[in-house]
Parts: structure tokens; C-alpha cells; sequence
């Protein structure tokens, strides 16, 4: 079953991408979700995760690592 959010995140993907099937469109929408509920855990204010270190280099690291897999 495919959430709301899911299919928000499905809508939004093949506005960019037509030529994408709807298992695509519905992978990507669920990797995208992942990435981000990922971030806010490890980003957050209240995170649990990397707490040794710095907001702002996690972050750094962060959109780096995303503006790799976008390459």
C-alpha cells in the first residue's frame, strides 16, 4: 500500500521525470522519504546519532554525499 506522502512524493518525481514507469516513480518517492527522515535523525536538535559532533558539518556531509548521487 502506497501512503499519501508516497504518492505526493510519486506526483512531484514524475513532474520531472514523465518518461519514469510507476514502480520507479514509487522506489524513488520511498528512497527520497528514507533520505530525509535519515537527516532529521541524525540533524535534528534532539538527535541521538552523532551527538560528538557539529550540526552544520553533518550537514555538510550530508548534502555532499547527496550531490553525488545526483552526479
Amino acid at each position: 500500500m502506497v501512503s499519501p506522502l508516497d504518492k505526493h512524493f510519486c506526483q512531484l518525481i514524475r513532474a520531472v521525470n514523465p518518461q519514469w514507469k510507476r514502480k520507479q516513480c514509487e522506489d524513488t518517492a520511498y528512497q527520497i522519504l528514507t533520505m530525509v527522515m535519515g537527516a532529521w535523525i541524525t540533524l535534528g536538535q534532539t538527535r541521538v546519532l552523532r551527538e560528538d559532533r557539529r550540526a552544520d558539518r553533518l550537514k555538510n556531509q550530508l548534502v555532499s554525499g547527496v550531490a553525488k548521487l545526483l552526479a
